[in-house]
């Protein structure tokens, strides 16, 4: 069965994409890495602007800029964004679990108020205050516990050694992403941090990375983005970014992820050879 819409198929089968692009390769997990044109639409394609929905293949030069997300890529702090939502929400007589949370990875935080509020509306608290709840947990949280994740402060370096300037474009509030890279001691790696907060929309939109470029002083194409969520390597795709994902293992078979251009399990797969090989597949496009 698709999982995709009539309309988005459509969209999709409208789309005239070269047969030579139908080619995958393969990361050091097996995982496929794929060109352009197989990106899945699905969730952004009202965001996203014609001029980019009828390109068949990105052109663009070589990488410029590395922009990463934070949460679930740089810092391991999506278990402690569990336990605050399900703590939060669990006093709101919100029935959560840690694995609902998976529902509302990669959105701002008043998104997922939002969310939970649709579906279990409760009494006298407004969004604003939980929001603000939420966030002071999860910061306290991050600064008590907040460990990067395995590889990622090297990728961090491989990024700068071979890019220079580097970004976050994270869905969390500003203050958080401060206090993130200033904890694991690489603020002075990132040119740019930028929250998705002072957007018109969140992830999937592409706005948060297509403003994270903006300030780089680097176009989208020049520009790789690390990502673990499915809104983000899609907002990445928006963009026209080239993307890696490394999803949680329970999000890896859902066909959105075969938008990213290179899949892996963790950052301490990604060497200096598979930036090369995303380099060498962008010359070819």
């Amino acid at each position: 069965m698709s999982f995709l819409s009539p309309d988005e198929r459509r969209l999709i089968n409208s789309r005239t994409v070269p047969t030579s692009s139908q080619r995958f390769r393969q990361s050091s997990r097996g995982f496929p890495l794929v060109t352009e044109w197989q990106l899945v639409w699905q969730p952004v394609a009202r965001f996203v602007p014609q001029r980019l929905l009828r390109r068949s293949v990105r052109t663009g030069t070589l990488f410029k800029a590395a922009i990463f997300d934070m949460d679930g890529v740089l810092i391991d702090s999506e278990p402690l964004w569990q336990r605050a939502e399900v703590a939060v929400f669990g006093a709101l007589g919100v029935p959560l679990t840690p694995e609902r949370c998976v529902e509302t990875r990669g959105l701002r935080i008043a998104e997922v108020v939002g969310h939970w509020y649709e579906r279990y509306p409760w009494r006298g608290a407004s969004v604003d205050h939980v929001a603000a709840r939420l966030l002071s947990v999860v910061s306290d949280l991050i600064r008590d516990h907040g460990r990067p994740l395995a590889g990622a402060l090297a990728a961090v370096e491989l990024a700068y050694e071979r890019c220079g300037p580097l970004a976050v474009a994270s869905s969390s509030p500003q203050r958080l992403i401060e206090s993130v890279v200033n904890a694991l001691d690489i603020r002075d790696r990132f040119a740019v941090l930028h929250s998705a907060e002072s957007e018109p929309r969140g992830k999937p939109d592409p706005g948060v990375y297509l403003t994270t470029a903006r300030k780089l002083g680097v176009g989208p194409a020049a520009c790789v983005a690390f990502e673990d969520s499915i809104a983000g390597v899609l907002a990445a795709k928006a963009a026209g970014m080239t993307c890696v994902a490394l999803p949680e293992r329970a999000l890896r078979g859902d066909p959105r992820l075969s938008a990213a251009d290179l899949l892996i399990a963790t950052l301490e797969e990604f060497d200096q050879r598979m930036w090369e090989n995303l380099e060498r597949t962008l010359e070819r496009t």
